[in-house]
């Protein structure tokens, strides 16, 4: 989870603070605590704190001007707690998935392919996509410039997607799902994030066909494929967090060309 607003102010902050160089040089002894204390569990992001002895504090470093700031322990502390306090009242604003394609084979009894996501973030500060449901397994997942990305947990509530930068995202993922052998044929249960355009263009060889189960999913096809003996069929489900198909073997009078 990124830093509050305020975590610039406690960032300026950091360095002697960290090291409690901040102390005044008097003040600057060791304490019961040892040489390293625990973060308290209201820290808004990890913070170690670091007892130094007073000699340390004539290292030009401590006084390089931009660099580090003085300030007291209990000064410190004050900017941890309204920072703390900051983010639990102004969490990170969701971005939004407005376009997600999927692209798969069927190699066995598996799905395949990749997919790209549209994404909308509006705030300049960063934030995250929440993923509530997801059962396909990532291989590989980046953005811009091939820039790897990550999927993280957003503070207990589940898998969320991090950006840092305001603007338009695409992601680009792959992906792959094992299916379920039924006597009639191939069970597939997908689930993903929601989106208001998802399609799943799928290239199967051309003895098979593909129905729907669930309702919200629009199945069109067979079209002419790129791979021989192979025709591509199409699955539409805008808003919907389960496709549920079968891909069933096909033969006989009124088999699709």
């Amino acid at each position: 989870m990124r830093p509050s607003r305020l975590a610039p102010l406690l960032l300026a902050s950091l360095g002697l603070t960290l090291a409690l160089a901040l102390l005044a040089p008097n003040d600057a002894r060791p304490d019961e605590s040892g040489p390293t204390e625990a973060p308290p569990a209201a820290d808004p992001f990890p913070i170690r704190r670091v007892l130094v002895s007073p000699e340390r504090l004539t290292d030009p470093n401590f006084h390089r001007p931009g660099i580090l700031v003085r300030r007291s322990r209990q000064e410190f502390e004050e900017l941890v707690a309204r920072a703390a306090k900051a983010q639990r009242q102004t969490p990170p604003r969701s971005a939004q998935l407005v376009e997600a394609r999927y692209r798969a084979t069927l190699v066995d009894n598996a799905l395949v392919g990749s997919a790209s996501w549209k994404i909308i973030q509006s705030d300049p500060q960063g934030g995250i996509l929440p993923i509530p449901v997801m059962n396909f397994a990532l291989r590989r997942l980046h953005g811009p410039d091939d820039r790897n990305l990550f999927l993280g947990d957003s503070k207990g509530n589940g898998p969320a997607l991090f950006l840092d930068q305001p603007g338009e995202h695409l992601v680009v993922l792959d992906w792959s799902l094992r299916v379920n052998p039924l006597p009639a044929g191939l069970h597939c249960d997908l689930r993903l994030p929601p989106s208001a355009v998802a399609t799943l263009e799928l290239e199967l060889p051309e003895d098979r066909i593909v129905t729907a189960i669930r309702d919200g999913c629009l199945v069109t096809g067979p079209w002419h494929a790129t791979a021989a003996k192979h025709r591509l069929w199409r699955l539409s489900f805008p808003g919907q967090e389960q496709v549920d198909f079968m891909i069933r073997a096909c033969g006989g009078p009124g088999r699709p060309p």
